[in-house]
């Protein structure tokens, strides 16, 4: 591992501001931050890691308010290394099925080389900005009967605001009268002050994704009720933060200099996240159950009636 190598992942990342930037960084971090054996993208950091790793703890979190149920038909929208498929079908084995959709071809063969249950979860190869009616045929099949439930964990965070109304848009389609879209995401929550928060701000939260008022804006022109709750301590965010605010790991990555301003851009993001500038939400949106779309439940559809919580 060569530290300039650090240098020049760290900075393409700070100028170019995209996902393929950032799994490079991820790549090179590997021997610091590396993959989990329960699904979920940064797990393991040597042995400073907590007992339930925090990217399993969300999705507990998210059970907690609103639980996949018997008969559940789920979509995962970036799977990543299926985690919350396993998650899923470990809390409930009566669920319906779970379609998992997954750009990044490496995550992609990790979650379909891990399916807990090839006859429940089913995973494509799909950008989830361009799902409508354009999808190849399996995939058109499997998405074919709506959803109960439509999750998107720390995916917003990566899309440029531009492209959160047609996402919402093609969610509000899929799901079915009274299912739930239910979110985890970064979000930016008070506006940074000065140019420092701004800098940190925009490392940890894209410049162009959306904020919290966006999120709001997009889901609230459908009949739907949003319930939000701030799960930034038992996220991954605050966690890693303090992993990276090690003089020795800063060392091992990159060299000095840059790695003396590493630990002072860490020192001074835990100082901006305590204040509130950038946070973890959990998201619950639930449509109502007149609303109009292409999946309205009938009363004798065979479908069981649950009632899903909007107060988390």
């Amino acid at each position: 591992m060569s530290r300039l190598e650090g240098t020049r992942l760290v900075l393409r990342q700070i100028v170019k501001d995209d996902l393929e930037a950032e799994y490079d960084w991820l790549r090179y971090c590997n021997p610091f931050l590396v993959p989990g054996e329960d699904g979920f993208i940064v797990q393991g950091v040597w042995d400073r890691w907590p007992e339930v790793a925090p990217g399993r703890r969300q999705m507990e979190v998210l059970f907690e308010a609103n639980p996949p149920l018997p008969g559940d038909r789920l979509l995962n929208l970036g799977a990543g290394l299926g985690g919350l498929e396993r998650m899923c079908v470990a809390f409930c084995p009566a669920i319906e099925s779970i379609v998992g959709l997954e750009a990044n071809p490496t995550h992609l063969a990790a979650a379909k080389a891990a399916n807990p249950d090839p006859s429940k979860v089913a995973y494509f190869a799909a950008d989830v900005r361009a799902l409508d009616d354009a999808v190849d045929a399996e995939l058109a099949a499997a998405v074919a009967e709506g959803f109960d439930k439509i999750y998107m964990v720390e995916l917003l965070q990566d899309l440029p605001v531009e492209q959160l109304d047609g996402l919402v848009d093609r969610c509000f389609a899929l799901l079915r009268d009274g299912g739930t879209v239910d979110l985890v995401t970064l979000t930016v929550d008070v506006p940074p002050r000065g140019w420092k928060e701004r800098l940190i701000t925009d490392m940890v939260v894209r410049r162009a994704a959306p904020n919290l008022a966006d999120i709001r804006r997009s889901f609230a022109r459908f009949d739907c009720e949003i319930a939000e709750k701030n799960i930034t301590a038992v996220s991954s965010q605050p966690f890693i933060q303090r992993v990276l605010d090690d003089p020795s790991i800063a060392r091992a990555m990159l060299p000095w200099p840059l790695s003396a301003a590493f630990l002072k851009i860490m020192e001074a993001g835990l100082g901006v996240a305590e204040r509130g500038v950038y946070s973890v939400s959990q998201i619950t949106v639930t449509k109502a159950e007149a609303a109009a779309g292409r999946f309205a439940r009938g009363a004798d559809d065979g479908a069981a009636a649950h009632e899903v919580p909007t107060n988390l």
